[in-house]
Formats: structure tokens, sequence, C-alpha cells
């Protein structure tokens, strides 16, 4: 090969040959556009680009037939191509005069995006701006893990009903109903906004009903797998351990207790203030804190923020629970931590919403009304008043968070000698001696 030239007319015409093989002259204007010249005299331009870890060589004609100018008209398209996420290879128009040129190329059979690019266009210009943070992130989740690594090159107007209700049919055949459930309503809205937006004429995803309604959960933990859990968390370096330890002493919801800041806890007066923007049926959440989920969250230490030109301070991350290689995010990824506690702990199949349904079990099982036991889960209400008042029946709620952190300590302990989840009787035979909410035992 050459060193990089301006290939003009006159060079190509007085191009030498090579006494074997090939020789290669790149061009300096346009980066892995250039010329190679045979033995025999053929001159054909090529360009040669890094798509998906490979480093394809397309054919763009041969000289004279195809002019340089007309060449070097291909070569920007497929730059551009590239700068979009598209495979020139699959999506450059070659003149039907160039295509028997080259028989490793594919014919461009669609003007489509591919799957990657659309997607992070649904991404930045429809969930960025019409959906809440949190859902924003789940959505962009769902869609990554079920279908881009199937996808990723695929011009969306070639994929089809089969290619999507054969990854629906898998999540089902998993065992996972709610993970399709959540798969099919994704990549539905997905591919309707795609139609919307004249990517494409029809949605694959139309043709394929709903995956059966999935049963309701009813997993609750009973004393010896909420001991084996915690044990487990207690042995997790990463701060996720933590979290789920969280998820059983308040009974929230996982996304809530990620995207947790430090600015909304009051430790002082006992409680952690949920803004409705975070909150699943969006009104603002007062969550009583016992003196278990106190110690926990004062055990985290705070992240530090990357240093920032003009910074004469270090700054903290806002998230109690951020991402590790974003500490200005709230953490995200839970798959690899929950794996390692699944082994730890060595129990029945779990998962982080079964410690919410188990703290509710139990305060049921304790006598906890219905009234203060809905307002400490931010069970959607009907009456009005219930929307406003964000610290009804706030003393019965911390009351519940105190009984729940004793029976949860009593269980860490091994104290409780039945497996029931329902033997309240043991723990709280004195619980009128017991502390006050907000103070250790």
């Amino acid at each position: 090969m050459t060193d990089k030239i301006e290939l003009s007319d006159a060079m190509l015409r007085s191009l030498k040959l090579p006494a074997t093989g090939v020789i290669y002259h790149p061009d300096s204007k346009i980066a892995g556009f250039g010329v190679r010249v045979s033995k025999r005299g053929l001159k054909t331009y090529y360009f040669i680009y890094r798509f998906k870890d490979q480093r394809p060589r397309l054919t763009l004609g041969h000289y004279p037939q195809v002019s340089l100018a007309q060449a070097r008209k291909k070569a920007t398209e497929a730059t551009g191509l590239l700068y979009r996420g598209l495979d020139p290879a699959v999506h450059l128009r070659l003149n039907e005069e160039d295509t028997h040129a080259s028989a490793d190329v594919t014919p461009h059979v669609s003007s489509a995006p591919i799957f990657t690019y659309a997607l992070q266009e649904y991404i930045d210009k429809h969930l960025a701006t019409k959906c809440r943070p949190s859902t924003q992130r789940e959505v962009s989740r769902s869609l990554r893990n079920n279908f881009l690594q199937s996808w990723a090159a695929i011009p969306i107007d070639q994929i089809t009903a089969f290619q999507v209700s054969e990854i629906i049919d898998a999540k089902i055949a998993d065992d996972k109903p709610s993970a399709a459930i959540h798969a099919h309503a994704d990549i539905k809205a997905f591919f309707a906004w795609c139609v919307a937006r004249k990517m494409i004429k029809a949605s694959p995803a139309d043709t394929i009903p709903t995956p059966a309604a999935k049963g309701k959960r009813t997993r609750n933990l009973n004393a010896h797998e909420i001991q084996a859990v915690w044990l487990a968390t207690e042995k997790e370096v990463n701060p996720i351990g933590k979290l789920v330890q969280l998820a059983l002493i308040t009974g929230q919801r996982r996304g809530e207790i990620a995207g947790m800041r430090w600015d909304e806890l009051h430790i002082k007066h006992g409680y952690w203030e949920i803004p409705g923007s975070r909150t699943k049926n969006g009104l603002d959440h007062i969550v009583p804190l016992s003196f278990l989920a106190i110690a926990i969250i004062n055990s985290v230490t705070k992240t530090p923020l990357p240093m920032q030109p003009g910074d004469t301070e270090i700054r903290f991350s806002p998230f109690v629970f951020p991402a590790q290689r974003l500490p200005a995010k709230p953490i995200s990824d839970f798959s690899d931590t929950k794996e390692r506690l699944d082994r730890l702990a060595a129990i029945a199949p779990w998962c982080i919403h079964d410690l919410r349904r188990t703290m509710a079990s139990g305060l049921g099982e304790i006598g906890i009304l219905p009234k203060p036991k809905k307002k400490l889960f931010n069970h959607a209400e009907n009456e009005v008043h219930d929307t406003y008042d964000r610290f009804e029946y706030f003393k019965e709620r911390c009351e519940a968070m105190h009984l729940w952190a004793l029976y949860v300590k009593k269980a860490i302990a091994g104290q409780i000698e039945t497996a029931s989840i329902g033997a309240f009787d043991n723990p709280f035979a004195r619980v009128e001696q017991q502390p006050s909410p907000g103070t250790s035992p």
C-alpha cells in the first residue's frame, strides 16, 4: 500500500501496474476510500470501513467505467451511513453497472434504519421527552436487553412478526410471564413510534397477541429465608446489597429505593420523602424509617463525583445508590448482584419485589389495619383527601415499621424457630417494652 495522496484523474491514468498481486492507493480526502490496481491493469475503487468490530471492504466500481467523482460520491454516502449506524454494504445504492463487479457486496435491500439506530432515536426523541426518568430507564433497558443483541444490524422494515414472537415466546418458555408482557408492550410501542415517524409502513408487532395474563405472584419469604437473604447481602460488597436490605425493611419499590437521593432523607425526623415524580401513582410519599432502616442508610458512604475544571471542592453524587461508572446517575443494573445473592442465599427463587409482598403479608398478620398499610405502601386511593394528606396515619405507620424491623432483626439472629411468616406472637410478646420509633433497641 502506498502513502495517502489526493487521487485525481491524471493520476489514475498514469498509475503503474504491480509486478505481482495488487497495490492499494488510499485517498487522502476520504478516509477508507481508494483505488487498487492489479497486475493485469484492472483499476477498482474500494471503501474500507469498521462496522461491529469488523473491517469490510466495499467495491465501488472500476475506472474508467466509473469516474473518480462518482466513486467519491459513493464513498461519501457510505461515510454518512456509518454516522447513522448503518452498514454501507447493505444500504448503499450501487448503480446497476457496478453491482456485478463485487460478488461479496449485498445488494441494497432497504432504506430503513437498522434497529440500533432506530432504537437510539426512540430513546432520545420519545422516551427522554415523554416519559418519567424511571420509565425511560426501565423501557430502555427492556428493549436493549431483549431485542438489541438479536436485531442490532437488521433494518427495521425487515424484522418480522415471527422474529418478535420468537423472543416473546422465549420469555414465556423461561417461565417469565411478566418479562414477556413487558417486552411485548415495549416493542409494540417502539414499532408504533417508527410507523408514526414514517420509518416503516406497518408494525410487525401488531399481529402478535398480548401474552397470557400473568398470575399474581404469591411468593413470601419465611423467617429462615429472610435470614438467608440478609446474610447474603452482608457478604456483598456492591451497595446493591444494602439496597436489598432497605427493600425488605421499608417495603418500597426497587426503583424508588434505587433512585433515593440524599436530599429526600430526613433522618433526624425519621422519614424519607419520595416526590411524586418518582412514585408509581404520581403522589408524594412519606416513608417512616425504622431504627434498622436508619442504620443501613447511615452505613452508606457518599460517592464523590469526578472532578471538573473549575471545581474547588469535592462534589458528591446526589444519589444514595449511584451507578458505579456514572455516579451522577442512579444505579440501574441489578442482574449480576442478584445472581450472586441467589447463590449465597441458596433458597427458592425470589425477586426483590417479593420482599415488599413479604412485608405486606407480615404486617397483615400482626393486625395492621388496611388504611395505614395502604398509606405505608403508597397504594392508590379513590378518596380525594388521601391525595393531599401525606402524613395521615403517620403514627400508625411508624409503629408498623418498627414492628417489622423488630421481626426482621429476630429473623436475622435466628431467634424465630418457626418458618411461618405469620408467627409474630413470639417476637412481639412484649412489644410495649420495645423502644420508640427512631431509636435503637
